[in-house]
């Protein structure tokens, strides 16, 4: 078995164990895990119409900034009266999530999406602060060691997508924030960099238009979402 596969599994059977509430389905219970059309492992259908607590590990094995791990718990939201009903519509889901690595790299974030008034209003937004530690290996100028230049970039930000359907449609307009900081800082001096450290921010506002006719918001297996921001 895939490593991510048996984590998926392991954060399903906690969810099972933790969370009061479950989905019952015509076909038996295992049958909501399968994909509609080629039978093999899939949650869209449970996530669709869940509600609850469910916890999330992973492995990081990006060699950049080496091993670790990253934990979220999230949280799906569904009126129980509406649960299992088509008409109810996709469960606003929200989480917080971290992570840590070897080499003293560390994130943590939050975000929610919601769908109100029966899917005629959708919002995302979300705000995570991170702190990563990398390495450099350009040309060999002058005072530039053979183990590379340490560096940290330090920042957060946030973003808040806001829309509305057009009545009939499947077509959402609205408005879209995002906001940026980060500051990049060398562990040692170097000739050829005139600033140990650079600072930098990013606002950003905007119209968003989009269109979104898929059958299931997390791995649908019909329909298209395409959209301008």
């Amino acid at each position: 078995m895939r490593p991510g596969r048996g984590l998926l599994l392991l954060s399903l059977c906690v969810f099972a164990l933790l969370s009061p509430c479950g989905v019952a389905h015509a076909d038996g219970f295992l049958s909501q895990f399968k994909d509609s059309l080629d039978h093999n492992f899939d949650l869209s259908t449970w996530l669709s119409k869940a509600y609850g607590f469910m916890p999330v590990v992973g492995i990081i094995t990006e060699p950049a900034i080496g091993p670790g791990v990253d934990a979220g718990l999230i949280f799906l939201n569904q009126d129980k009266s509406e649960v299992g009903k088509m008409v109810a519509g996709p469960p606003d889901v929200a989480g917080v999530v971290g992570l840590y690595t070897a080499n003293d790299s560390w994130g943590l974030g939050g975000g929610y999406q919601g769908y109100w008034r029966r899917d005629s209003i959708r919002y995302r937004g979300g705000v995570g602060y991170f702190s990563v530690n990398l390495k450099y290996y350009p040309r060999r100028p002058p005072g530039l060691s053979e183990s590379g230049v340490g560096f940290n970039i330090d920042g957060g930000g946030t973003m808040h997508d806001l829309s509305f359907r057009v009545p009939g449609t499947r077509l959402f307009l609205g408005m879209i924030y995002v906001y940026a900081k980060t500051a990049v800082e060398l562990d040692t001096p170097l000739e050829v960099v005139e600033a140990w450290e650079i600072d930098t921010s990013i606002v950003g506002l905007g119209a968003t238009a989009v269109y979104d006719n898929r059958d299931n918001v997390f791995t649908p297996d019909n329909g298209v979402r395409t959209g301008l921001y």
